[in-house]
Formats: C-alpha cells, structure tokens, sequence
C-alpha cells in the first residue's frame, strides 16, 4: 500500500487518466488535467479535470474569491486533501484539487506552483493563472496562508470568520489560561461583536466598551492575547475591513463550502471507508466533478 511500486501504480494511472483527457480535449503548453510529483520523500498529486477549467474560464466569482481547506483521514496513510473552491450563485464550485502526504509549506507550494503551470491561460476568469484570484479564504493555518502568499503575492489572504470565533472560544476554554466559566461567553460575545463591526467607528466604539469592561479587565492574560494575537491582525477577520476596503468576498466569509464539500466526498464518494493506499484516494478523486456536473 506504500512505496516504490504503489507510486509506479499511481504514476501509471494519472498517465491513463491524463491521457484520456487530453483524446477528448488536447491541452496547450503545461496545461495538464492531473500531474504527480515527488519532492523529497513527499508525493504531491493536483487535479484540474475538464469541469473545473470550465469553471475557470465561465464562472465570474473564480476570479474573486478561493477557498482552500483540507481534510485528512482519508487512508491508511493520512494523506491531505485540499479542494479550492470558489463560490457562485449555487453553491461553491471546485476549481481544483491538491493530494499532498504532508501538509507543510514547502509540500503545500510546491503543490501551487504545480496546480499554476497547469492551469488555463484564462484562468481564474481571465486574471490568468500568475496573477491568480483576488482573494484567498483560509482557517489560521499558517502553511496554507504562506504558500498562498508566496504563488500569488498579489493575493489578499483573509480568515474564515468560524475559524476565528472557534479558536476564540477554545482558547477561552482552554483550562491553561484559567477562565472562569460564567465569564467565558461574555468574553465570546464581544469578540463576536468586534469581529461583525461594519464600520470603522463601530469596530473603535465596541473596542473601547471591550478594553474598559470589567470582565476584560479581570485577566491580564486575556488582555495580553486580545493585543498581541488578536488585534494585531484585524484587516485578516474584520468584517469592517472587507466592507471598508469594498474587497470582492461576494458574502463569503467562511470556508463552509469546503466544509461540504469534505462530506461530499467522505460520505458519497467514501462512503466512510478509508482508502486503502494513495493510489485508491487519487482514482476515487478523479471522478471528472462528477457530483457537481
């Protein structure tokens, strides 16, 4: 289920499927329907199938707004899954699919800078793929939000509003930092008001009834992560800043749509069964967007 032959299967079959691709639609240049790698002892596997393209080049929103997420537990082998979405007026919709067997920065832009050189010179509603969407929406995960920056520089790379409330709230709970109970959704609460501020004289006004309300004041260790890990990165989870900034989210403001797309494929396509290698995961993924067509 591992190594050197099980890498030969999986080459063999991207070749097949890359293949059969190309008999119905020849691709220019780079331009590839799915490509396996290998960087050090790291496997990375991108998929950019016939549906996505079109996508790409047919859906406005693609140049707005990616959505990128992973998900694990898919093997024996833990392999990550990222689908990259973009949202539409149904739904968020896939414009490609990473396979990496780790998720560090160094697996996860090689695997960007593959997915780039694959894609269609119109990409991301013709921006094309160099210049790549306008916006990225990511959970705090630093490797994702690094190698997003470093393919597209231009990128402005924003936090997934659940993400943010819910690591808010597990730090709140956390027994280490010694929040009392009935102070925990107070804390909450205003760090949800903050996060919802629509306009900069709100966001202050709010901020300025937090840091003078006793239950603020009341730990110091809260405070200090308030002004060292919170404020400090407003413009990545205020929702002031993307209205302020008129950034084109389309009201999209969580990953969410990763998030179904996780059950789609661990429920539909999985049916809650692990596959059993690499190669398994990779032909079960190459299924042409089928749900979505």
């Amino acid at each position: 289920y591992n190594g050197v032959d099980a890498y030969q299967k999986l080459s063999e079959f991207i070749d097949k499927y890359e293949n059969e691709n190309q008999k119905i639609k020849q691709l220019p240049g780079e331009e590839r329907y799915a490509k396996v790698e290998q960087i050090g002892e790291q496997t990375v596997v991108v998929i950019i199938d016939a549906f996505m393209r079109r996508v790409h080049t047919s859906v406005p929103q693609s140049g707005d707004l990616l959505i990128m997420d992973a998900t694990s537990n898919l093997d024996r082998s833990d392999t990550k899954l990222f689908n990259i979405l973009c949202p539409s007026a149904i739904g968020g919709l896939p414009v490609g699919k990473l396979i990496v067997t780790r998720e560090d920065e160094k697996t996860i832009t090689h695997a960007l800078k593959m997915y780039q050189k694959m894609l269609p010179q119109d990409a991301f509603y013709g921006r094309g793929p160099l210049l790549g969407p306008s916006l990225g929406l990511t959970d705090d995960s630093e490797p994702e939000r690094k190698s997003l920056r470093r393919v597209w520089p231009n990128m402005v790379v924003l936090l997934c509003h659940f993400h943010v409330l819910q690591a808010h709230w597990q730090w709140l709970f956390a027994s280490a930092n010694k929040i009392e109970k009935v102070d925990k959704p107070i804390l909450l609460q205003m760090m949800r008001r903050l996060l919802y501020s629509q306009t900069s004289e709100i966001f202050q006004e709010v901020l300025s009834e937090i840091t003078e309300n006793p239950t603020y004041q009341k730990y110091p260790n809260y405070v200090t992560h308030m002004q060292d890990n919170i404020l400090p990165r407003k413009d990545e989870w205020s929702l002031m800043f993307r209205i302020e900034s008129e950034l084109p989210t389309n009201n999209v403001n969580c990953s969410n749509y990763c998030e179904v797309s996780f059950r789609i494929t661990k429920d539909l396509k999985f049916g809650r069964n692990r596959a059993y290698n690499l190669v398994e995961l990779v032909e079960i993924e190459c299924d042409d967007s089928s749900y979505y067509t």
